[in-house]
């Protein structure tokens, strides 16, 4: 018994990389992490900087609830986005629980039209973050959008794909629900209108 430990033990060692190869991947079959769109989050292989604050810019100081909208993930990492002082410009930056840190704001849409519309809508699933924002002359007094965003990203938060409608009023509500080739985001606008994201197609339809 005494010399079958050493054997035991080594089987052990040799078991532990291969479990922490296949839990990395957020379970499933054999390879389909390796060929599929990675929307799982591995706080190892994240590419972003956390060396700031949350941001205090706002479109109005008076009514910045507004402007801005944030959620947590539920790994801790939160997601913050806002309209610019100026009002032309969606930002963002996202926090993580592991560096106690902000990354440094971006721009994800500098927009032709001067003014933000009231209310940012973001929603997460499955790893995936999604995002209505529009933008229009005059929109926070109430006038429809002329700009209309649709925004999604996945993994590090580090890439954003966003795409942009002219002279639309508005994505309206958005879902995010499996798919065969990832979390499926759908956002519906107006008239039966809809568009939809995977991380691995990018956006498809539209208005």
């Amino acid at each position: 018994m005494t010399a079958r430990r050493p054997l035991v033990v080594a089987v052990v060692v040799l078991l532990l990389p291969l479990v922490g190869c296949d839990g990395g991947g957020g379970g499933g079959g054999g390879g389909a992490d390796a060929e599929g769109p990675a929307t799982a989050y591995d706080p190892a292989r994240d590419t972003s900087v956390y060396d700031d604050a949350p941001s205090t810019e706002t479109f109005d100081d008076a009514f910045r609830e507004d402007y801005e909208a944030q959620v947590s993930l539920p790994d801790g990492r939160k997601v913050r986005l806002w309209y610019s002082a100026s009002g032309d410009r969606l930002l963002e930056q996202h926090y993580s629980p592991r560096e106690g840190a902000w990354t440094t704001p971006v721009v994800l849409h500098r927009s032709e039209e001067p003014d933000p519309c009231q209310g940012i809508e973001v929603t997460e699933e499955d790893g995936v973050v999604a995002v209505i924002a529009d933008f229009g002359l005059y929109c926070y007094d109430g006038d429809p959008p002329s700009d209309s965003l649709a925004l999604a990203a996945t993994g590090d938060l580090t890439t954003w794909d966003v795409d942009s409608t002219l002279g639309f009023d508005g994505w309206q509500a958005m879902t995010i629900e499996p798919a065969a080739d990832g979390p499926l985001v759908t956002w519906d606008g107006p008239e039966g209108t809809s568009l939809t994201w995977t991380a691995a197609s990018g956006f498809a339809g539209g208005a």
